[in-house]
């Protein structure tokens, strides 16, 4: 079939290229009077890969693999991908998960941009793109397959091959329009997928997941497109689910169930035990003899008691199994057990001692002593402390800011937000002192905009004022809109204003009084970022979120808490006392310069963030000031770097939206877990162990929870009549409901 008139081929690419001898590739591309088709862009986006390869600027040495295939490190291995074309998108540390918003889009080739993400995200694995029009893999978890197509008197024609484990591979080549993507689950022996169009493999120099190895590279040459007769083969394999594939597991040609299928099996036959009414004991036993009876070596026996365990989550008596029926191929979804493990790497980096120096050493020494305390949190809160202190007095140069910190505590239970609060509260009101040493108004939380107001007017009313809220979410609710939203008001307008007015009745008439150095510092606290954007929702917009100071911290071991000692507290308050609060703070030539070429090789969309940049070089000044120095010199710089650069993971983690509404809120939460589960379809995961139910939308967004099903009501009609597509689900014994799967572009 031709193309519609408005769409340009692939054929008008090459003329229009042909024409215009010395114009970027590029703005052919994206010229707004062209509309190419998908295969036109896919040419010419290989076109700009291919020159950008022959004509790019000397730059770093491109790695190259050992003898055994092996880069240094995964980010090497993804700028050798890329050089022969292939896009690259990170994956979490240690991981096959993907996590970019629409990382198929922003998946690129430029080496440039890669080793931005490499320093965003240190350590993470990386992913090869395949994407229509320019490259696929054809992923093979068997030597099987190589000999069923051997068998044919073929053989596969890759020339670029990356091993990731004894066996199993994926071959890559060059887009073609013949070649679609297959499932592993639809083919007949489950042992192969075609990755053709927005999904990806893990790309050499990456980390396998479970081995630990390295993924290798046992070909290095540049792809080109498949023979027919491969083309042939994939699709001879691809299969049509009937009705019997609802019960039957694939198997190979030994009879075992191979790998990819062992989970829906183990899922068959404890759900077939549990029926009969065994118990978790009785399912492990015989579960565990059946799966290594019957499926491809090795077993994890840990998997299979985890399955005995998930299953006795049901009365005995009940069948587990259900089927999707809509659609070409039926799918076998298990009923209330999450198929998926949720991807447990934690993407934020761990937290460098290093940048805790002077003062706030001393801080982090005195608080976390005989402790099982995490280090960041204290940090946070003595750079607050510090940061009140300093506010008013002292000036920076070329820098109009004050460092009135709204530090934002982020971290589950038990990661020591609140302790460390508390512990850093008994240095600053440590027994038998006279007077307010430590030099501060320190209240808990409000409960209206005014008593923040009147709090600055009682005595001693000249000094800063910290302000704590121990749960976040708890003072959201306070300034709901139906309640007191002037508190979140009063918060958002002393981020950058020191002037407040407040009025009382008097005999005669009402009376007002106004003061223009009411400084407000604030800790808060939350366990993860959706807290802040649900207690936030509406104001964000207003700049809170860049306001905001993120610290970040997992769950640590109970350990003891011994009492800080009074003579402690009282010279670590002699030394904050000791500090020079007066003049202006400058900086030298080499830290101005580093700093300036770090914040120049940002992202546009981070350098867009005037405050960011505000924050970095407050930093640096904060680390000089903290080591009793008025003048901030190259090691202040690079410490300031790593706190951005940890900071900048830790909002793109936990900040990741504008909230306008609650309603918009769950908007965003129903958006990110759509994102996922096509992050899961991409990597080829079956689409019946990724299918939702709207429940289990609701219980992922803690709505239900958190008794605010009426506003995920108005977010899930909102987002689903555009996002989603219904499959219908039909129970053994008849019952039908409906699961959601994210809907297709088609």
């Amino acid at each position: 079939m031709s193309a519609t008139p408005e769409l340009h081929d692939v054929a008008h690419a090459k003329d229009v290229i042909a024409r215009n001898p010395g114009v970027p590739l590029d703005q052919i591309l994206n010229h707004p009077n062209k509309k190419w088709t998908a295969g036109a862009r896919g040419y010419l986006r290989a076109e700009i890969a291919s020159a950008s390869v022959v004509v790019a600027e000397p730059g770093p040495t491109l790695i190259q693999p050992d003898a055994d295939g092996k880069f240094p490190t995964p980010l090497d291995g993804a700028l050798f991908m890329a050089s022969l074309g292939i896009p690259q998108t990170p994956l979490r540390v240690r991981s096959k998960i993907a996590f970019l918003p629409e990382f198929q889009k922003s998946a690129t080739t430029d080496a440039v941009h890669i080793r931005k993400w490499a320093e965003e995200y240190p350590g993470c694995n990386w992913g090869s793109v395949g994407r229509e029009g320019e490259f696929f893999t054809f992923e093979a978890d068997s030597t099987d397959v190589r000999k069923r197509f051997e068998a044919t008197g073929h053989q596969f024609t890759s020339k670029l091959i990356v091993a990731s484990r004894s066996g199993r591979g994926h071959r890559w080549y060059r887009s073609t329009p013949d070649v679609k993507n297959i499932q592993q689950g639809s083919t007949k022996h489950s042992d192969f997928s075609v990755r053709a169009k927005n999904m990806y493999c893990v790309s050499c120099g990456s980390t396998h997941p479970d081995t630990g190895e390295q993924y290798r590279l046992i070909a290095t040459g540049a792809p080109e497109v498949p023979t027919a007769a491969e083309i042939a083969f994939w699709e001879s394999e691809r299969v049509e689910k009937n009705e019997s594939a609802k019960t039957k597991v694939p198997r190979n040609e030994r009879g075992k169930v191979a790998h990819g299928n062992i989970h829906s099996f183990m899922l068959s036959q404890a759900g077939r035990f549990r029926n009969a009414g065994l118990n978790q004991d009785e399912i492990e036993t015989v579960l565990l003899r059946v799966v290594h009876e019957q499926c491809e070596p090795p077993i994890d026996d840990e998997k299979v008691k985890t399955m005995s365990k998930s299953i006795c989550n049901f009365p005995a008596g009940e069948n587990k199994s259900l089927a999707l029926t809509q659609g070409p191929e039926p799918l076998t979804v298990p009923e209330g057990v999450a198929p998926i493990a949720e991807e447990t790497t934690d993407p934020i980096p761990p937290f460098d001692l290093s940048v805790v120096n002077g003062i706030y050493k001393k801080f982090v020494d005195v608080t976390t002593r005989g402790t099982t305390m995490a280090p960041q949190f204290v940090y946070a809160i003595a750079k607050t402390v510090v940061g009140a202190r300093m506010a008013g007095k002292v000036k920076f140069e070329n820098l109009d800011v004050e460092p009135r910190f709204y530090s934002a505590l982020i971290g589950e239970s038990g990661s020591g937000k609140g302790e460390s609060w508390r512990r850093v509260l008994q240095i600053l009101n440590c027994e038998g002192q006279i007077g307010n040493v430590a030099g501060l108004k320190i209240i808990n939380s409000a409960d209206s905009g005014a008593g923040i107001r009147d709090a600055f007017f009682e005595p001693p009313e000249e000094l800063p004022m910290l302000m704590y809220i121990e749960e976040v979410e708890g003072f959201g609710s306070k300034a709901a809109p139906t309640r007191n939203p002037a508190i979140l008001d009063s918060l958002i307008e002393l981020a950058d204003s020191t002037s407040i007015s407040r009025v009382k009745a008097a005999k005669k008439s009402k009376a007002m009084k106004t003061k223009n150095n009411a400084r407000l510092c604030a800790v808060m606290c939350g366990q993860e970022g959706s807290v802040y954007m649900k207690a936030f929702a509406g104001r964000t917009k207003l700049g809170l979120w860049d306001r905001l100071t993120p610290e970040y911290n997992v769950a640590v071991e109970a350990g003891d808490l011994p009492h800080i000692s009074t003579a402690d507290a009282f010279q670590l308050l002699t030394e904050l006392n000791k500090l020079d609060y007066s003049g202006v703070m400058t900086m030298s030539n080499d830290a101005k310069t580093r700093l300036e070429a770090f914040w120049s090789g940002q992202q546009p969309e981070v350098r867009k963030k005037a405050r960011w940049k505000k924050n970095l070089t407050l930093d640096a000044y904060m680390s000089a000031f903290g080591r009793g120095v008025k003048v901030a010199e190259l090691e202040d710089v690079e410490i300031a770097i790593k706190i951005f650069t940890r900071q900048l993971v830790i909002r793109q983690t936990h900040f990741t939206s504008e909230v306008p509404d609650r309603i918009g809120y769950y908007i965003g939460l129903l958006k990110a877990i759509t994102a996922k589960m096509e992050s899961q379809l991409a990597a080829g995961v079956p689409e019946g162990l990724v299918a939702k139910s709207r429940r289990d939308f609701e219980k992922e967004s803690h709505a239900h929870r958190d008794n605010e099903t009426h506003l995920f009501e108005k977010a899930w009609y909102v987002h689903s009549a555009t996002w989603l597509e219904k499959r219908e689900v039909i129970k053994a014994n008849g019952q039908r409901y409906w699961k959601y799967l994210p809907a297709t572009d088609e």
